[in-house]
């Protein structure tokens, strides 16, 4: 009796295992790779991979990276369902690399499933002052926007923020020994 009970138990948890590694696999499967993402420049500035943005919203974020890109910068928004499992900073950064970001380039990238998002500064913008403005603009703006559901609202603002606070302002920096001040948002 015991011996029967041991191995039901053991068939059981086998078929556990095997449930749980095809559901993983299935999940994995389904994540999206860095490289299937299509670089949508020069045509447009955002990737939409989860139909979350309306046109309207994806014109109004393009304007928006026209300007910066007039201004020597370059802005991309990313929106995705997963991130492959990797940790979204390093994704944001291998995508922003593998598109040859420009240097004085933001990368915002949202993964939807995940519930993760990530603003990445390209090598001319990444000073202090600039990092510390990206978490403003992540805190104050993208998240909560993001967490009542207002994806669009939060991208769109995220992306104006972006413009005025990191690269516009950056097109003219402050003279050498001047304090930096912090911009509010």
């Amino acid at each position: 009796m015991i011996s029967c009970r041991v191995c039901c138990r053991s068939l059981w948890l086998r078929c556990l295992l095997t449930l749980a590694l095809a559901c993983a696999w299935v999940s994995a499967a389904r994540a999206v790779s860095i490289h299937a993402i299509q670089d949508p420049r020069p045509e447009s500035w955002v990737v939409d991979l989860t139909g979350t943005l309306s046109p309207e919203d994806r014109a109004e974020i393009d304007d928006v990276a026209r300007r910066v890109d007039e201004n020597g910068g370059e802005l991309v928004v990313v929106v995705v369902k997963n991130l492959s499992g990797r940790q979204p900073r390093r994704f944001a950064t291998e995508l922003g690399n593998l598109w040859h970001l420009n240097p004085r380039g933001v990368l915002i990238l949202v993964a939807k499933q995940a519930r993760a998002a990530e603003i990445v500064l390209g090598n001319d913008v990444d000073g202090r002052h600039q990092v510390g403005t990206s978490r403003m603009i992540m805190n104050f703006i993208l998240v909560p926007a993001f967490r009542s559901g207002n994806y669009a609202e939060g991208l769109l603002n995220g992306a104006r923020a972006v413009e005025r606070r990191l690269l516009v302002a950056e097109a003219t920096p402050e003279p050498r020994g001047a304090p930096a001040q912090a911009l509010p948002l």
